[in-house]
């Protein structure tokens, strides 16, 4: 099947040769239907837009995390309430995938999204991998690791532009410590 491109306008895009749900492929970089495996390529826009530190309205998203947010399904659509700094969720009735809006989102929001690298089951292998090496992971979480619950985020990250201005001063020594023929210690400081 030849890509085509698909503009995602709405938190489902759908094949449109079968109607499944599309989702990302992280070693294609396209989406994809996994029921006929139709690929699609995703149109992008890459901003890189400098804010100023004076758009932060700290008031305004305290009060969008303590909201009760809610929101319908889209593709059996039931309503379910999300958590307090949840932007997305997976229904409960039909598991479906879906994403708050982005204007309804209070306070700074990202211009970008960088995507994942790994698929689920690259994800999965690569946590029990750190799992298993990890010294400090207590030997009964190892034994009775769980993997159905691993799900991938996006965590935003923003950058904005500050003026500083820093002054340091200090000194730098070397240190010896020798024994001589008689037994005695000896320390020498060498300052730079």
């Amino acid at each position: 099947m030849d890509n085509e491109s698909v503009r995602l306008n709405s938190s489902i895009a759908k094949c449109k040769n079968c109607g499944a749900k599309l989702v990302f492929d992280p070693k294609t970089m396209k989406l994809k239907c996994f029921s006929c495996n139709g690929l699609y390529d995703i149109t992008t826009t890459i901003k890189q837009v400098r804010h100023p530190y004076t758009e932060i309205d700290n008031k305004e998203y305290i009060e969008w995390v303590n909201l009760n947010k809610t929101v319908k399904c889209e593709m059996c659509g039931a309503i379910v309430k999300l958590n307090s700094l949840d932007i997305t969720q997976r229904c409960p009735y039909c598991s479906n995938d879906y994403l708050l809006d982005i204007n309804d989102i209070k306070g700074v929001k990202p211009d970008n999204v960088i995507p994942f690298l790994y698929d689920y089951n690259e994800a999965l292998e690569e946590f029990k991998k750190q799992v298993k090496n990890n010294f400090f992971v207590p030997t009964k979480f190892k034994k009775n690791l769980t993997t159905n619950n691993i799900e991938g985020f996006y965590a935003p990250s923003f950058l904005f532009d500050a003026k500083t201005y820093s002054k340091y001063s200090g000194v730098l020594e070397r240190e010896e410590t020798y024994t001589d023929s008689k037994g005695n210690r000896h320390t020498e400081t060498e300052r730079f």
